[in-house]
């Protein structure tokens, strides 16, 4: 494209997409739109794509720029979501049923230690109380799982490829996982009334400081409709991976 030749620009709607998206980069989207075309003095076509998908949900800035990264030369994306916000998720529920007991016994456990009242502190045993305020503090933040759990809609996004599947978590740091056809044979979905839900790849099993066993699973969660994610899954799955494993 010649030097001074103005760059096609999105319509209005799409200032919150930080980048524009080269049509070659995607392949064939069957739910992304082709706004125009612009002939440019050599008579070639440059094609600007806006992606609706993109401009319906929220993706920020760092999460659009980890997708930009993580992609390789000539690797295309044919789907890309954010989970659905919502509070009380498959990993959210049981941690916030947990701490329901345990929120109560906390608190329950402080009071009993301080003679279920207010203590002046004028003994040092009227500081043993002070012992049951890490267990307070610690059971109000798993009562708190599903605030997390909607925050964290807003900070992950799912991508598939013609070469892979990758979920991404921006944080602190951003998580980056990679699944390349021959890990997505366990495959399966669940989902709710309204079709939405979750296409698990797999789980994983972790111990708590008392050595019980407790599992979490991975994959695409909380997908506004899980059977087309599924499908699309199972069809990159069918395929044959020659992607090279780094970085996810």
């Amino acid at each position: 494209m010649p030097h001074n030749t103005a760059w096609p620009q999105c319509p209005p709607a799409a200032d919150r997409l930080p980048f524009l998206i080269n049509a070659g980069r995607f392949g064939a989207l069957d739910h992304y739109s082709i706004v125009y075309s612009v002939a440019t003095a050599a008579t070639a076509t440059l094609t600007v794509i806006c992606p609706m998908k993109m401009l319906d949900t929220t993706i920020s800035r760092k999460l659009n720029d980890a997708v930009e990264r993580e992609l390789q030369p000539g690797e295309n994306i044919s789907f890309i979501e954010t989970p659905q916000p919502r509070f009380f998720t498959t990993t959210s529920t049981p941690v916030f049923l947990f701490a329901i007991p345990l929120t109560l016994f906390a608190f329950f456990w402080t009071s009993a230690a301080s003679g279920f009242k207010v203590p002046d502190f004028q003994n040092w045993f009227e500081l043993f109380p002070l012992f049951g305020i890490p267990f307070v503090l610690f059971s109000i933040a798993m009562l708190s799982s599903p605030i997390w759990a909607y925050r964290n809609a807003f900070k992950t996004v799912y991508v598939i490829t013609d070469r892979r599947a990758i979920t991404i978590t921006s944080g602190l740091r951003t998580t980056i996982r990679s699944f390349f056809p021959d890990d997505l044979g366990g495959l399966h979905r669940t989902e709710r009334s309204d079709g939405a839900g979750d296409v698990i790849i797999g789980m994983t099993t972790n111990r708590d400081s008392d050595g019980y066993a407790y599992h979490r699973n991975y994959g695409f969660l909380g997908v506004a409709d899980a059977k087309a994610t599924e499908d699309r899954l199972r069809a990159l799955a069918s395929t044959t991976s020659n992607t090279t494993r780094a970085g996810g």
